[in-house]
């Protein structure tokens, strides 16, 4: 008797229109915890860089440099060629050196920060009186070169990349002007045989 009650209390629970289910009911999926604020930007693709095609990290003749910064490069990006002798001596021997390691990874991050703000093509007055004159030029990642000339006696209201670029140049330039080396640059086994051949020309680089 007591079967049969419960038989029929099912069965007319199962004609309610909310029914009866074989499967149970599915719990609610737990909220997802918002990121935390400082949680790290998810890594995008890197931005491709234009090697540029060097001859040279850079040259000096007489009291004027041209020195070049890029983030990457082909060719030759870390001779320095110094010669000290008047324009009208085309026949003056160079000195030369070779960028360190470390400081070529400086002049790439260098670069980068150079190419990352606006610049003006000329800073004070690069060369004016017959004094000296740095010349950068700049390869962008897009594969354009853009140059500054900045007067090295006079590096007020510069940048501080293009600061921190004549600094680093004229580290560099020192180091083969007197044939020492330094963290920048390695000059070459013949630098000093050459210097004594033009000693007292530095022409007023600083």
């Amino acid at each position: 008797m007591r079967n049969t009650f419960i038989v029929a209390a099912l069965t007319l629970y199962c004609a309610l229109p909310s029914g009866c289910t074989s499967e149970r009911a599915e719990a609610p999926s737990p909220p997802t915890a918002p990121a935390p604020e400082n949680a790290a930007p998810k890594p995008t693709a890197a931005a491709t860089v234009v090697p540029a095609e060097l001859t040279g990290f850079g040259n000096c003749r007489a009291n004027r440099c041209t020195v070049h910064f890029a983030q990457a490069s082909r060719g030759d990006g870390e001779t320095l060629v110094v010669q000290r002798c008047e324009p009208r001596e085309p026949k003056c021997e160079p000195r030369t050196g070779q960028l360190t390691a470390a400081a070529k990874e400086q002049a790439s991050a260098l670069a980068a920060r150079l190419a990352a703000e606006p610049l003006k093509t000329t800073y004070g007055c690069p060369g004016c009186v017959d004094g000296p004159a740095y010349t950068f030029v700049v390869h962008r990642p897009d594969g354009r070169a853009t140059e500054h000339s900045v007067d090295p006696l006079d590096p007020q209201g510069l940048p501080a990349s293009l600061n921190d670029a004549l600094a680093f140049a004229r580290a560099a330039v020192t180091a083969v002007d007197e044939c020492t080396a330094n963290a920048l640059m390695q000059p070459a086994p013949s630098c000093e045989a050459i210097m004594m051949k033009t000693k007292g020309l530095r022409m007023g680089v600083p």
